[in-house]
């Protein structure tokens, strides 16, 4: 299957496969401050960090049918975040092992932009991929994830540990 063959269409968006012409501009956004923050636990990331992810998630689509895709506006080129798939190291029973992520660059925040890619995903995730939970996991400082998580119709799991910071964990189920 082709990366069209993923290509995902919201209401405002067009959610593509990660390609490698797309890492300078995951990289940039990957490095703004509010993005970094959560996403990569305030580290500056380098270039080839990204090129990993990017590589990663494609051949995870390539293997799984499943990976990170780029958001754009429809009727736009331009990358303004990502959502998507990967494999948890969060692996417990009653939470899955497929985590749910997103990010948006810090211009598009508030726009409910991540929520709607994350429904779009969510739905691929069940229907395409015939997955039976997802997990999502955020630092419990990112009151705008959680409020992702919720729009996505996840429900809440617990506070805990992940990779040693106070994380909160939600999950859906395919039961909903």
């Amino acid at each position: 299957m082709t990366a069209m063959g993923f290509e995902l269409i919201t209401e405002r968006l067009k959610l593509r496969p990660f390609a490698l012409d797309d890492v300078d501009a995951l990289h940039r956004q990957w490095t703004e401050p509010g993005v970094r923050r959560f996403l990569w636990d305030d580290e500056i990331i380098a270039r080839e960090t990204v090129e990993e992810v990017v590589r990663s998630s494609r051949d995870s689509f390539a293997a799984k049918g499943y990976g990170l895709w780029v958001l754009e506006y429809k009727d736009e080129s331009g990358v303004i975040g990502f959502c998507g798939f990967r494999d948890s190291d969060a692996v417990d029973e009653r939470e899955g092992s497929i985590e749910l992520l997103y990010g948006l660059s810090e211009r598009w925040w508030g726009q409910g932009l991540a929520a709607e890619a994350a429904q779009a995903v969510v739905r691929y995730g069940f229907e395409r991929c015939g997955f039976k939970r997802i997990l999502a996991i955020t630092d419990a400082p990112n009151t705008a994830s959680v409020r992702v998580m919720e729009k996505a119709g996840m429900r809440f799991v617990k506070r805990d540990l992940h990779h040693n910071l106070d994380s909160i964990f939600y999950i859906l189920t395919v039961e909903g």
